[in-house]
């Protein structure tokens, strides 16, 4: 009887461990620039799972750019300021989070266009 409920211990142990490596989600650095595999902001936005990091190097972005992934981090990566996103002229913001949560952009000076109300726009989340 003793080896039976040793041996249901171990089964149970080895399925918990798959169900939580399984579940388990590694980063991803996705890197914006010239020269670089996203040319965009948005396109990386677009390409990234919840939990990945984009990294934007120094330069100008003439975009709006609307994200919906969760735990999304983008990030000027070559210093503060250093990557400049200036907003088209649509009537939201130059960053609008939409039906997203735990978003973190740090480190961009964000110039709006002639119609963008707002830098960063919450349409929900």
């Amino acid at each position: 009887m003793k080896r039976i409920a040793a041996w249901k211990k171990i089964a149970l142990a080895e399925v918990f461990s798959v169900l939580v490596f399984a579940g388990a989600s590694w980063a991803t650095t996705l890197v914006v620039g010239p020269g670089e595999t996203y040319t965009t902001i948005q396109a990386a936005v677009t390409a990234a799972a919840a939990g990945d990091i984009i990294q934007v190097q120094e330069g100008t972005y003439d975009e709006d750019v609307v994200i919906s992934t969760n735990n999304l981090t983008l990030t000027s990566v070559d210093g503060a300021g250093l990557a400049v996103v200036r907003g088209m002229d649509v009537e939201s913001g130059v960053f609008t989070i939409d039906d997203a949560y735990g978003v973190t952009i740090d480190g961009f000076t964000i110039l709006p266009g002639v119609g963008n109300d707002y830098g960063i726009y919450f349409s929900s989340g």
